[in-house]
């Protein structure tokens, strides 16, 4: 009897002691916390801050983390999808084959190209990061003989696409029609061109074509219909060359 009672009296101060050093005091770097936490500092490390930059559309803003001297720690960003530019040919151009074995280099000018007038576009690249901008450049359409007669399978015509930015040529590709046995002979294209290390400011994008090589004097009529055949199976609306503009905001 006595000793379960040692045993109990025991157990209670026990418990209690272990509630007392649940509830004490611990102090870091200090001799007399005054909470159950209580940290004092000494770091030499400067005080950090978060800057909210304005955003100059609908987006949310992006939210850096910077030092006292306004140096970037860290940063959150978000990424929007933006269109700089969206045209629709109304005229397309007849390209009539000419011999030309030239080989063009990016950033040349655009001699030697038909310029499609009316897909000339100009954007505005207004980013706040302000440098490293890229746009994606996407070009559709259809390219037809313009001939109501058969156009033979070994008929060929070999031409290329340019994208100019600033008048100069940024993305560039080869693509070749070939007769099909039957009048109105055609082909879609498509060229999809990345230009990248942009800084903020205005551009002028331009798309040109070019005549390489065939084995018939037959022209191209590129982007609508070009004669009375093709324009009862091909409407305009089908046919149009069509330039998107477009790229990242942040």
């Amino acid at each position: 009897m006595g000793i379960s009672i040692f045993k109990s009296i025991a157990s209670l101060l026990l418990i209690g002691s272990f509630f007392i050093n649940l509830n004490a005091q611990v102090g870091i770097n200090l001799g007399n916390p005054e909470s159950m936490l209580d940290i004092q500092g000494n770091s030499s490390v400067p005080p950090l801050k978060i800057q909210n930059l304005t955003p100059k559309s609908v987006s949310q803003p992006i939210m850096l983390l910077v030092d006292e001297d306004d140096n970037i720690v860290s940063s959150i960003k978000r990424y929007y999808p933006i269109v700089y530019a969206s045209v629709t040919s109304l005229t397309g151009l007849n390209l009539p084959y000419t011999a030309n074995n030239t080989l063009y280099e990016l950033n040349n000018p655009t001699t030697g190209f038909t310029i499609v007038n009316d897909l000339t576009t100009n954007i505005v690249i207004d980013n706040q990061r302000g440098d490293n901008n890229v746009i994606n450049i996407d070009l559709s359409g259809v390219a037809q003989f313009d001939s109501n007669t058969a156009i033979a399978t070994n008929v060929y015509f070999d031409y290329e696409i340019g994208i100019f930015v600033n008048n100069q040529l940024k993305e560039i590709r080869r693509f070749s029609l070939a007769g099909d046995g039957y009048a109105g002979s055609f082909i879609p294209f498509g060229l999809k061109g990345v230009v990248g290390d942009l800084a903020d400011g205005n551009y002028e994008i331009k798309v040109g074509f070019l005549s390489k090589s065939s084995n018939a004097a037959i022209p191209l009529s590129i982007g609508k219909a070009s004669t009375a055949f093709l324009s009862n199976y091909l409407k305009n609306d089908i046919v149009s060359l069509r330039l998107h503009v477009y790229g990242v905001y942040f």
